[in-house]
C-alpha cells in the first residue's frame, strides 16, 4: 500500500511538471512555461485565430530554423482537440494525407497533453482557440533539488481521525534556448 500511495504522489508531481513546462504562468512561485516564455517563437493565426493549414504548420519549423535553433529532435505537443482536428484535416487533397500524418512522416512525432488549453480567446473567437507547441524539449532544463519528500501530517485532519500525506518536490524549469520552440495560442 505504501508503494501505491508513493507512486500516486509521484505521478501527481510529474503531471504538475508537465503542466508548468507547457503552461506555467511564472507567477506565485510557479515556473514560466513555454506558452508564457518571452523568447519562444510565436505563430500568429490572424486577428480572430484560424484553422491550421499546411502553410501555417510549416511556419513553426521555419521560425525555429531561422533562429538556427534546431539543436536536437523536435516534437509536436497538442491538446486532444487539436489532435482530433489534425486527423481529419487534409494536408493537400492531391496527396491524400492528413495534417498529423504529414508531420509524423516528416519525422516530427506528435505528443498529446491536456495541459495545452483548448478554450483560449483571440479576437471574436471566444473560448474556442487551442494552443500547440513544436520544440526541442532537450532544451528544457528541469532542475530538481533533492528527491520527492513525503511527510505524514497527523494534525490537519485530526478532528476527522485521519492523516494527510503531503508530497513535495523542490524544482525549477528553464529553457536553454527558447528559440528552439514555436507556439501558437489561436488555432481554431
Amino acid at each position: 500500500m505504501d508503494q501505491l500511495i508513493m507512486d500516486d504522489i509521484a505521478r501527481a508531481v510529474a503531471t504538475k511538471l508537465d503542466q508548468v513546462i507547457l503552461n506555467g504562468s511564472g507567477s506565485s512561485g510557479e515556473p514560466t512555461g513555454i506558452l508564457s516564455a518571452s523568447d519562444v517563437n510565436d505563430i500568429d493565426h490572424g486577428t480572430n485565430g484560424a484553422a491550421e493549414t499546411a502553410d501555417t504548420m510549416v511556419t513553426y519549423l521555419r521560425e525555429i530554423q531561422n533562429d538556427n535553433a534546431v539543436l536536437g529532435d523536435l516534437h509536436w505537443v497538442l491538446n486532444p482537440a487539436t489532435v482530433a482536428k489534425w486527423k481529419t484535416t487534409q494536408w493537400d487533397t492531391s496527396v491524400g494525407r492528413y495534417l498529423i500524418e504529414n508531420m509524423m512522416a516528416d519525422g516530427l512525432p506528435v505528443l498529446t497533453s491536456t495541459h495545452l488549453p483548448s478554450n483560449l480567446t483571440k479576437g471574436s473567437s471566444s473560448g474556442v482557440c487551442s494552443a500547440a507547441v513544436l520544440g526541442d524539449f532537450a532544451q528544457c532544463i528541469v532542475a530538481m533539488w533533492g528527491g520527492l519528500d513525503l511527510m505524514l501530517d497527523p494534525y490537519s485532519l485530526s478532528t476527522l481521525g485521519a492523516y494527510r500525506l503531503v508530497g513535495m518536490q523542490d524544482l525549477d524549469i528553464g529553457f536553454r534556448h527558447g528559440q528552439s520552440f514555436a507556439k501558437a495560442e489561436d488555432i481554431l
